[in-house]
C-alpha cells in the first residue's frame, strides 16, 4: 500500500457524534469524499493516496481496530512509523490549535494508550487536536465526553476546513516532511 493511513479516534454512535472526544472522527468525516464502507472493527474509505479509517469500537479499545486494518492492508511493523497518522483530541492543547509529532507516550489519552499497547510501539505519527483548556474542577473523562460548547461549535467548521486543507498538503509531502514544516498548527 502506498500513501497515508489516517486513523481518527472517537466513539461510535449518535450519542457521541458532537463530543470533544470525537474530534478525530469529525476530521475524517470532513475529509471524506464518499460513504464509509464497513469491516468488522472499523469503517473505511480510500481517497486519493489516503486510506481513512474510524474504529467501530469504543475509544478505549481503538488499538485492535487499527491492528485489524494494518493486517488487512498488509502493513508491516517496520512501516508503521512512516505511514500512519492517528488523529485525536487533546485537552492539554488549547482549542483552535493542533500539534503534529511522532512517538511519545499516550499523555493520559486512553484511545492512544490502546493503540500503543496493541501495536507494541509508540513510533507512529499523531495529530493532536486541541479541545482545551480543561476547566477547573471538571473530571477530564467527563469533559471529553461533553459536546463542544456553542462558541466552539461556531468555530468548528472553520477549524475542520483548515485541518482538511492541511491534510490535503500531505499529497505533496511525507508526514515527516510535513512535520518539519508544520509542527504546531494554528487553526
Amino acid at each position: 500500500m502506498t500513501g497515508v493511513i489516517l486513523f481518527g479516534l472517537g466513539n461510535p454512535g449518535p450519542k457521541y457524534k458532537l463530543s470533544r472526544h470525537n474530534f478525530g472522527f469529525m476530521v475524517l468525516d470532513a475529509f471524506a469524499v464518499s460513504g464509509w464502507s464497513k469491516r468488522k472493527n472499523y469503517y473505511y474509505q480510500r481517497r486519493d493516496n489516503y486510506f481513512l479509517a474510524k474504529p467501530r469500537l469504543f475509544m478505549n479499545n481503538s488499538g485492535p481496530a487499527l491492528a485489524s486494518l494494518l493486517a488487512y492492508l498488509r502493513i508491516k511493523k517496520k512501516d508503521i512509523a512512516e505511514n500512519i497518522l492517528v488523529i485525536l483530541d487533546d485537552y492539554q492543547i488549547p482549542f483552535g490549535q493542533a500539534r503534529l509529532r511522532s512517538g511519545g507516550g499516550d499523555g493520559g489519552h486512553n484511545g492512544l494508550r490502546s493503540v500503543i499497547e496493541t501495536l507494541a510501539t509508540e513510533n507512529f505519527w499523531r495529530l493532536r487536536l486541541g479541545i482545551g483548556p480543561l476547566p477547573a474542577g471538571i473530571n477530564p473523562a467527563d469533559f471529553v465526553l461533553q459536546n463542544f460548547s456553542e462558541l466552539e461549535q461556531k468555530n468548528l467548521s472553520k477549524i475542520l476546513e483548515k485541518i482538511t486543507d492541511w491534510l490535503n498538503r500531505l499529497r505533496d509531502y511525507s508526514i515527516k516532511e510535513a512535520a518539519s514544516r508544520w509542527t504546531n498548527i494554528l487553526l
